[in-house]
């Protein structure tokens, strides 16, 4: 048996082995506290969004289906459409036959966005 499983099974005998309005006060307890709820960067979703390869509106019904059930993990695709401009180098030059990018502007949003998770990477860790 588990930690968790030993401590669910001690709050079951405390609930039912003490007063009658016992439950009530845990359960009353219980729902005061705050369950924290995080939400995605609009880079991660950016992520999300390439790695699984979802539409636009695919990523809406994800967002949405979650918002209905009480969870704001997803941000909004405004949020996400002004991650996009931070993720992707400056001076694409993109036509309907191809895409072009200047090399030295691709190596430098590189290193510059290296950098910048190797200084970010800390502060979410805590």
């Amino acid at each position: 048996m588990s930690l968790r499983d030993e401590a669910a099974s001690n709050l079951v005998k405390e609930i039912t082995a003490t007063t009658p309005t016992r439950a009530r006060r845990v359960f009353s307890k219980w729902r005061k506290t705050e369950h924290v709820q995080s939400q995605m960067s609009g880079e991660e979703a950016v992520s999300l969004i390439i790695s699984s390869e979802l539409t636009k509106s695919q990523y809406k019904i994800l967002r949405d289906t979650a918002i209905s059930h009480g969870h704001k993990l997803y941000p909004s695709y405004e949020t996400v459409k002004k991650a996009k401009f931070v993720v992707y180098p400056d001076g694409i030059l993109a036509t309907e036959d191809a895409c072009e990018v200047n090399m030295k502007a691709l190596l430098l949003h590189t290193a510059s966005r290296i950098v910048a998770s190797v200084f970010i990477a800390p502060s979410i860790e805590k």
